[in-house]
């Protein structure tokens, strides 16, 4: 994630419930996501995020989410 320019902190939305609704360092929230078997996304900075999915057979499907062009809604003018 750092080489997408990630921000040393995360916001986490997870159905784990030890990283649910915290920000935390980004190794700890991905050391938490990866792997449990429940959908977690993890804001990383502005247009970056980690998605991995719902496991149902094998291993979860995972995703970086990136905006490459910069939004253009009014407040970021």
């Amino acid at each position: 994630m750092k080489s997408h320019g990630a921000d040393a902190e995360g916001y986490c939305l997870s159905l784990n419930p030890e990283i649910d609704g915290q920000t935390l360092p980004l190794s700890e929230a991905l050391q938490q996501a990866v792997g449990y078997g429940m959908p977690s996304i993890i804001i990383c900075g502005k247009g970056l995020a980690y998605f991995e999915s719902e496991q149902e057979a094998g291993p979860p499907k995972r995703f970086v989410l990136k905006r490459d062009q910069p939004s253009r809604l009014k407040e970021d003018l």
